[in-house]
């Protein structure tokens, strides 16, 4: 398929013959190359590539080594790398759609993060270029080529000054010789989207290589809009951050740059999807998309058992665990542990607690998260067999009084509500070391911020369903004499439920405030706790937080909902804090035209920088909400049903029973009403009316 100055890819066929083969691609290093570092970095590749596993990268599923070649397989990409699109695009004297271009750009700013974060190892791509870079004939995108990747387990250890990537992409600490690290990728992904959005290469390699280093160090980068007509508003800022010359000054990682591309995308091109992609792609390559799948079809057709199949002698296979350990004792174990971050300590701390019993009852069989403040695992009771999440506060917090307070304020709080759109915490120990845990419900879902970053702006029902559930939750935490404080989109999951595709829980009570409890407050006065893009502009200015602080976060939730962005949007979070108390919010509609008028007022008022212009209670919010949607009729119905002790049924519309031994539930319309709570047994027989 391709030969290059150090190796060859070939289309292969990997399986059983006679009829079990599947089309692959091998990548393998050319067997006469006696550069030493050319076959270690391979090597380092393998190690990397056949762990990690994301829609955006190119699948390696299978290293080995025959004589003295190593090679890699990998899967089959139909379609082209970028640098094909761009070369097809200026043989047509087309532009590469705008677009088309935040698309590719928003799918590698989410392969990216995948991959920084992947396994603890700390990897760097450090060659994001359009070569790397696969876009198929169905709309994928997805990067490849691994080779000069810097990771924890690297063998190929790079010298100082040493430069290693193609200069045209180089960040400015690349040019400089410094050590490369995950903003170095965002600053070539922002180089890729310059190019796409003006038809022109940013850093064209027209000189001697010390004068192109000199133009990397300190690049002069006009905005794409000065180049080019038509780049939609707010494309030239993601851009133009994107390529700060400083590391601090652009977007730290590859969430935060997916988010702001999704946004545009969301705000300019709301259509704009993998279909779109896949229709310019057969567009352009038309005849090649024709030839191409004639050849694979009849390859796939093929029978290639009459080809001889290699002896087991005259290969050497390398397993997918070997092939992660191979020559890792040749590497110094003190390197690795000197290199270490805090982040990879805490990962190895946690991961070494798998498979131990916490509280002689659980017993923990996966590690799903690690953040700054514990891991959370999966675990399973042992005399039950029940599953749970489990919460363990990292060892060194153990001894800290105040996160032990918000620890266990958090589950106390959970537990008060017991809401049905409330994480339900079911106790809290500690282990044999002191460490603090917690144990949950286990949730398999999607947070709220990623379904808005994977989806787009909800439809408007789907926003108010998810909205509705919020309102819900909320008014029984603020009954039973609870503020969250810290109320967002990556605090609340949607899960399956039944019918139910939206059901929402409500997590994070960590920084909450109760209403009558002065001990719980060990904030200093003025200090501001909670998140910058959700918090009221009175906790902002160091106020306490009340019910309505509460009414403005799940404002600020709809607003993201229907728009997909945030409301106020800034360099950092002290401008975004700054903006909340010097201006309103913007409106809806100036994002979102299609949205009803008394919805987009709610969605205001909510906002309001004012508290007694923003709605009384969560339960006024929540029949306010209603009214938009549905009516005043609606709302009167849906709040007489609330005090009569039914409550809304999340996505229900149709009437049910469900048989309980010789008592029923019945659902009339959208409400349910328990005829006979005798039957309820256990901790939901201290369940409220109002939380049903």
């Amino acid at each position: 398929m391709a030969k290059g100055g150090m190796g060859e890819l070939f289309l292969a066929a990997a399986g059983e013959t006679g009829g079990f083969e599947k089309l692959c691609v091998v990548k393998k290093v050319l067997g006469d190359l006696t550069d030493l570092g050319v076959r270690r970095r391979f090597l380092d590749e393998a190690k990397v590539v056949v762990r990690l596993n994301h829609a955006n990268l190119v699948q390696v599923f299978d290293a080995g080594r025959v004589d003295a070649e190593h090679y890699l397989a990998m899967e089959l990409v139909e379609g082209k790398d970028l640098r094909a699109v761009w070369n097809r695009c200026a043989q047509l004297h087309r532009r590469i759609p705008v677009d088309f271009a935040l698309f590719v750009a928003r799918e590698v700013a989410r392969g990216l993060d995948y991959v920084h974060d992947a396994l603890g190892l700390n990897l760097v791509h450090r060659d994001i270029s359009p070569p790397n870079i696969m876009v198929g004939y169905h709309g994928q995108v997805k990067i490849t080529d691994f080779g000069l990747a810097k990771h924890a387990i690297k063998r190929e250890r790079t010298n100082p000054g040493v430069v290693f990537g193609r200069y045209s992409y180089l960040s400015p600490e690349q040019a400089r010789g410094l050590p490369a690290d995950r903003r170095t990728d965002i600053y070539a992904v922002g180089i890729i989207l310059w190019e796409m959005l003006t038809g022109r290469q940013l850093f064209p390699q027209d000189g001697r290589d010390a004068q192109i280093l000199k133009k990397l160090r300190k690049p002069d980068i006009r905005p794409p809009s000065a180049i080019v007509p038509g780049i939609p508003a707010g494309v030239d800022e993601v851009v133009l951050r994107t390529l700060a010359v400083e590391r601090e000054d652009r977007y730290q990682n590859g969430a935060e740059l997916r988010e702001r591309l999704s946004a545009l995308l969301a705000k300019h091109f709301p259509r704009t999807d993998v279909d779109r992609v896949s229709a310019f792609m057969k567009e352009i390559f038309a005849r090649e998309v024709k030839l191409e799948s004639q050849d694979y079809s009849a390859f796939a057709r093929e029978d290639f058992s009459p080809v001889r199949a290699l002896a087991a002698s005259d290969t050497t296979t390398i397993s997918v665990s070997e092939a992660i350990d191979l020559d890792f004792e040749e590497i110094d174990p003190g390197d690795i542990a000197n290199a270490a971050s805090e982040e990879e300590r805490l990962l190895a701390a946690s991961e070494n607690r798998v498979g131990s019993l916490l509280g002689d009852r659980y017993r923990l069989i996966e590690l799903l998260n690690v953040g700054g403040m514990g891991a959370v695992y999966k675990a399973v009771h042992e005399a039950l067999g029940t599953t749970y999440a489990i919460k363990v506060l990292h060892e060194h917090y153990s001894s800290d009084p105040n996160i032990i307070s918000r620890f266990r304020r958090e589950a106390r709080a959970a537990t008060q509500t017991g809401h049905p759109n409330i994480i339900d915490v079911i106790e809290i120990g500690t282990t044999p070391l002191g460490e603090a845990f917690s144990v949950m419900e286990l949730l398999k879902g999607r947070e709220l911020r990623k379904a808005v970053a994977d989806d787009g702006p909800f439809p408007v029902s789907r926003a108010v369903h998810v909205t509705r559930q919020l309102c819900d939750a909320l008014v029984a935490a603020h009954e039973a004499g609870i503020i969250h404080r810290d109320l967002k989109s990556a605090n609340v999951i949607l899960l399956r439920r039944g019918g139910d595709a939206d059901f929402v829980k409500v997590l994070d009570f960590g920084i909450c405030k109760h209403f009558d409890d002065a001990s719980t407050l060990e904030t200093t006065p003025g200090l501001v706790m909670g998140s910058p893009d959700y918090m009221a502009p009175e906790q902002a200015a160091g106020a306490p937080a009340d019910v309505k602080s509460d009414i403005y976060a799940v404002g600020t939730m709809l607003f993201e909902m229907l728009t997909g962005r945030l409301p106020f949007e800034g360099r950092n979070a002290i401008d975004v804090l700054m903006q909340k108390g010097g201006r309103q919010a913007p409106s809806v509609l100036e994002f979102r035209p299609d949205v009803p008028p008394a919805l987009a007022e709610l969605v205001a008022a909510c906002l309001q920088r004012s508290l007694e212009q923003r709605p009384e209670s969560m339960r006024a919010l929540e029949y306010l909400l209603t009214r938009a949607a549905d009516g005043r009729a609606g709302a009167d119905a849906a709040l007489e049903a609330a005090r009569s002790g039914a409550r809304p049924i999340p996505g229900g519309s149709q009437p049910s029973i469900v048989s309980t031994g010789s008592h029923q539930v019945a659902g009339s319309g959208s409400f349910v009403t328990v005829h006979d709570q005798a039957m309820l047994s256990g901790r939901h027989a201290a369940v409220k009316p109002s939380a049903w």
